[in-house]
């Protein structure tokens, strides 16, 4: 992650009561891990440790329990954005947690919502406004960039995902596609009973009441970037 200008060759020691601000980073690769150590003990900064994956930073964050953990956004393995740092917030409940970022989408908003991130910096933020966005944090504020607001409200829009399940997206698509109940069970191989539990429940989450809303939801997610899961393949 690019971080712009180098630091200024006179370091001004960054403290909050007196002591360095004690930091735990988590980076990938090791290279740029390095690198960011080297940037913020340029400044003062106390990094009790740097990581590489997920499982590492949560024994280290348990261990040293730091002020702040900065994470790299890319650093977990699959699966949802940002899902780690469930058990890093468990191991050091304390600690406040940065994220650093490539782009705002709309699921690192939801992630970033849904675990409640201290402060979210761009990897094409300078080196200064890094350092002084952790300042801030820890500090007891919140530091978000530019463009968040936008960046939840896609969030909010693109959430019907992770609101309903698998089988429930492939009802909705075919609600969409303007099938009655008979023919989606017939494509989907389920009783009409069935789909008619998942329209339901599709209506309930939705917060809809007819079909022609149901489209509609999926249309709007699909437009500002929500990607459905994977399918289920219909079972024979």
């Amino acid at each position: 992650m690019a971080l712009g200008e180098a630091v200024a060759s006179t370091v001004h020691m960054r403290a909050i009561d007196g002591a360095p601000i004690r930091i735990a980073v988590a980076e990938r690769p090791a290279v740029l891990l390095e690198g960011l150590v080297e940037l913020l003990r340029a400044t003062g900064m106390e990094v009790c440790s740097g990581s590489t994956s997920p499982e590492t930073l949560e024994r280290l964050v348990r261990r040293d329990e730091p002020q702040i953990a900065l994470v790299d956004a890319c650093l977990s393995n699959g699966g949802n954005p940002l899902e780690f740092l469930g058990a890093v917030r468990a191991a050091s409940p304390d600690t406040r947690i940065v994220v650093l970022c490539d782009e705002l989408t709309p699921s690192l908003a939801h992630a970033a919502m849904a675990y409640e991130v201290d402060g979210v910096v761009l990897g094409s933020s300078s080196s200064a406004d890094l350092v002084a966005s952790l300042e801030r944090v820890a500090g007891g504020q919140a530091v978000f960039p530019a463009g968040w607001l936008a960046a939840i409200h896609r969030a909010e829009s693109a959430s019907l995902y992770g609101r309903l399940s698998g089988r429930q997206v492939e009802v909705l698509e075919l609600i969409a596609a303007g099938l009655d109940n008979q023919r989606i069970a017939e494509r989907l191989h389920i009783s009409r009973n069935t789909v008619k539990f998942h329209v339901r429940v599709i209506y309930e989450r939705l917060g809809i009441t007819n079909r022609v809303q149901a489209a509609a939801a999926l249309s709007e997610a699909l437009a500002v970037g929500g990607a459905p899961r994977q399918r289920t393949e219909a079972r024979v």
